[in-house]
């Protein structure tokens, strides 16, 4: 029905973690709909820009005018389109596996579909130990084992599959198991692996600065160099990305 761009890869990933559809009849007529909502404006700019691609069509975009109490204020993209909306629902089985297409597909295509998939359900945080920088996904679907496995065939490194009860704090309510794993950090940057979100693909730039440990003085560097005016910055990530390399070069990585 389509080929396997790296547009509908991203899509495809999107669906799959925060996206939805629905089929229904308005006024005699079927319609074929898929949503997205999200609180960050660039996921949906992106996811817009590869529904317009894909469809032909454009969306229809909107922000919410009075956020929920203790709720950030959600941005939301709809699209009407019986082609697109089928796909997703027979490509996935109606969110019950991975399309088979993506386990043969490039790796540019493979690193799509990821970036859609944890630009909904991934994160990058800086450990409570150790001060390191960490790329995690999680879901309540068993088909996060494939994902994690197709992360591995485009050199991603996979740590240990984790599995724990859904808590009340936890978005997807429930009482589906939770199952998450960490990407190593190094390894996803080395694959060419990214983010679209602009709020996490900076946490990587962070992990440039210090790989492997946040020190108090590197954190403090990194708050000026993003407090400052962008030449400056840009000086300084020079410089202390030639320290680091050094330091790097000295313990032997």
């Amino acid at each position: 029905m389509y080929s396997l761009t790296n547009e509908l890869a991203y899509l495809i990933g999107t669906y799959l973690s925060d996206g939805w559809v629905g089929i229904y009849t308005k006024n005699g007529q079927g319609n074929y709909e898929f949503q997205l909502q999200v609180t960050d404006k660039d996921f949906i700019d992106e996811v817009t820009r590869c529904i317009e691609v894909i469809t032909n069509r454009k969306p229809s975009i909107w922000r919410e005018k009075q956020p929920r109490e203790g709720f950030k204020q959600m941005w939301s993209v709809v699209v009407y389109d019986k082609r697109f909306v089928t796909y997703l629902i027979e490509s996935t089985e109606k969110k019950s596996k991975i399309p088979e297409d993506l386990f043969l597909a490039d790796k540019e295509i493979k690193k799509a579909f990821l970036a859609g998939f944890l630009d909904g359900d991934g994160w990058v945080q800086v450990a409570k130990r150790g001060g390191q920088i960490q790329i995690g996904m999680v879901s309540t679907s068993e088909w996060i084992d494939d994902i994690a496995r197709i992360a591995q065939s485009i050199g991603v490194k996979i740590g240990k599959r984790q599995v724990s009860q859904p808590t009340k704090t936890y978005l997807v309510t429930g009482k589906k198991l939770v199952i998450s794993y960490l990407l190593q950090t190094k390894s996803f940057i080395q694959s060419g692996c990214y983010f679209k979100i602009q709020r996490k693909q900076n946490r990587l730039r962070d992990y440039n600065f210090a790989p492997y440990k946040h020190t108090e003085e590197i954190k403090e560097k990194i708050r000026q160099s993003k407090l400052g005016d962008k030449n400056s910055s840009k000086r300084f990530e020079v410089r202390l990305k030639i320290g680091l390399t050094q330091r790097l070069k000295n313990i032997g990585l």
